[in-house]
């Protein structure tokens, strides 16, 4: 029985010893930010559709926020009538839900068909979205498409437009088949 207690006490010290070595390790590593660069490798693509919940107010933020790797930024819209309120963004690889303030301002966009995609005029929605990192830069391409009815997404990228056709394409087709279904 002391032996068992021995072991005990012994292997408690040494856990409590390599806690404080994690955490001593863990406050002196530097961090590094590393730039985003949008990927042009479309080979995973198919990947955004996996482990889908079946509800949609769930679906399509899921679906819209895999899609941050292929474009500079983006922004999810909902139908509120007949203008579109913003729900969910990414920038530079990192998604986030937007504020309730953010939401309530309201957009307009041309009417689209589920299969189409067209540009946007770039500087004046940038301004409106409060993406100012990306005003006045002649690179930047808006695109909007309409994977479901009530759902709108834009995306923003410095793609050139060889490159840019096929990326926005294939987000586009792979969207529509994910969220098909649902209406």
């Amino acid at each position: 029985m002391e032996l068992t207690q021995f072991l005990l006490q012994q292997a408690q010290a040494l856990q409590k010893q390599l806690h404080q070595l994690l955490e001593k390790a863990d406050s002196t590593m530097p961090t590094v930010d590393l730039p985003f660069e949008v990927t042009t490798d479309l080979s995973k693509i198919n990947q955004i559709g996996e482990f889908l919940p079946q509800d949609l107010s769930s679906r399509v933020p899921i679906v819209f926020t895999r899609l941050h790797p292929y474009f500079d930024a983006g922004v999810l819209f909902k139908a509120r009538g007949n203008s579109w309120c913003p729900q969910w963004a990414f920038q530079k690889g990192s998604c986030f839900q937007l504020s309730k303030q953010e939401t309530e301002i309201e957009f307009e966009f041309p009417e689209l068909k589920l299969t189409e995609v067209k540009r946007a005029k770039s500087q004046a929605v940038i301004n409106d979205l409060g993406l100012e990192e990306y005003l006045n830069n002649d690179k930047i391409s808006a695109l909007v498409f309409r994977p479901h009815p009530d759902f709108l997404f834009l995306v923003l990228s410095e793609l050139a437009d060889p490159w840019l056709k096929l990326q926005i394409d294939k987000t586009q087709t792979k969207a529509l088949n994910l969220l098909a279904d649902y209406f």
